[in-house]
């Protein structure tokens, strides 16, 4: 789940740093490659994009949901903060998850997992998996406000 999460990951940096041109000459935020295609049509769940929000959002994170970065049949949308102002960004980190239809595990009781190291931060449940960029030094505050985000979570699945 790493490799895919990473690359994922890439590409969601990637696109948020790349804007295109529409024919009338207005910057547009690019697409998210696939989108529209193959994207699942049925609810995500255990956690739902509604539930994700709401999690990150008592613990301090303003992140929104889009389901335009679905694709490949699994992944249902994402969750992020990068249209929140510097300010906002400065304070909360940036955060990127990917919402997926199923959880992405072989049945067994979903636990929260993640790793972190200097200013980032992943966390994974169910059929979330979450990203942190904490912006400031010591990232202690962040990174504790994401583990009662997930915590959360597994307590209401």
């Amino acid at each position: 789940m790493c490799s895919v999460r990473g690359a994922l990951l890439v590409v969601v940096i990637a696109l948020l740093a790349t804007a295109c041109s529409n024919d009338s000459g207005e910057t547009q935020p690019a697409a998210f490659p696939g989108a529209g295609v193959d994207c699942p049509t049925e609810e995500p769940r255990p956690v739902s994009a509604e539930a994700a929000t709401e999690a990150l959002a008592d613990t301090g994170f303003s992140v929104q949901f889009s389901e335009e970065a679905c694709g490949l049949g699994e992944i249902s949308g994402m969750l992020s903060n990068s249209s929140r102002s510097a300010a906002q960004l400065e304070e909360e980190g940036a955060v990127v998850c990917f919402l997926f239809v199923r959880p992405r595990t072989d049945g067994a009781v979903p636990e929260v997992a993640g790793s972190q190291g200097g200013a980032h931060a992943e966390r994974s449940f169910a059929n979330i998996a979450c990203d942190l960029y904490a912006a400031r030094a010591p990232a202690e505050d962040e990174f504790n406000r994401f583990d009662q985000a997930f915590e959360n979570l597994r307590k209401a699945g």
